[in-house]
């Protein structure tokens, strides 16, 4: 199930995301912790760009595409606000099979 888009502007906001003034359709959320490392939400491109430290084995849970993209997005947040470093998370890891 996809969410609207006041539904997800509503959760940004509740994480602490805040909308980038020039930028009518991205919000960000910076983490002062890690050097200022920013998470940013595009509203135009519909994905969530996790930045460069943050490891995507593949981007299915950088789009807007599911819900729960944005479950992920809430506990990558607690992670980093928790003092995890951004290096230490990979989303959708992908392992070698045989």
């Amino acid at each position: 199930m996809k969410l609207s888009h006041s539904e997800i502007i509503e959760l940004l906001t509740a994480i602490g995301f805040k909308k980038i003034i020039e930028e009518k359709d991205i919000y960000y959320k910076d983490y002062s912790a890690h050097n200022d490392y920013v998470i940013r939400v595009n509203f135009k491109n519909e994905k969530i760009e996790y930045g460069l430290r943050i490891s995507l084995g593949d981007l299915t849970t950088s789009n807007f595409e599911n819900s729960e993209n944005f479950v992920v997005l809430e506990c990558v947040d607690r992670a980093l606000t928790k003092g995890y470093e951004p290096e230490n998370i990979s989303l959708e890891h992908k392992w070698p099979m045989g």
